[in-house]
């Protein structure tokens, strides 16, 4: 019954969007310079409990495969990605937003299939570094620096 586990699935992410509604709903929707911090949580949970809404409907309309465990080679980019995203949240405040960054993009590149080294290297350097550069200075967001100011000459 692959069915069940799927529906059962859809309906813990619409409680999640629900619940993301409500705790939006506590905070303010909109202030006098334009949306508030409750704006965008509240319209994120909404379109989830939407979306879940619809994609349970559905499930009662049509045949739902069964679940099927990718491969070794999609299998490996997932982990990687996921192992990503956590070494990110890790390691941010203690290496700094560009050095982990850095580190994040070069793994994610070298799954995914760059296997060219020089061009890896230029593409993770650049992105992280002009990321940091736009976030900090152009839209003014505070981002963990570097340990030991390495990064300070260029103001990041």
């Amino acid at each position: 019954m692959p069915g069940h586990a799927y529906r059962v699935l859809v309906l813990a992410f619409l409680v999640g969007g629900l619940l993301v509604c409500r705790t939006a709903i506590g905070l303010t929707y909109y202030t006098q310079m334009g949306p508030g911090p409750g704006f965008f949580p509240f319209w994120a949970g909404a379109l989830l409990s939407l979306f879940c809404l619809m994609l349970l409907i559905q499930s009662f309309r049509a045949q739902i495969p069964a679940f099927d465990i990718p491969e070794k080679g999609p299998m490996l980019k997932i982990v990687v990605t996921i192992a990503a995203i956590a070494g990110f949240g890790l390691f941010i405040e203690r290496l700094g937003f560009v050095l982990t960054m850095f580190g994040v993009l070069l793994a994610l590149l070298y799954v995914h299939g760059c296997r060219m080294l020089p061009t890896g290297l230029v593409v993770a350097l650049t992105g992280s570094l002009g990321v940091g550069f736009a976030f900090s200075r152009w839209l003014g967001v505070f981002l963990p620096p570097a340990p030991g100011a390495v990064l300070q000459f260029i103001g990041l």
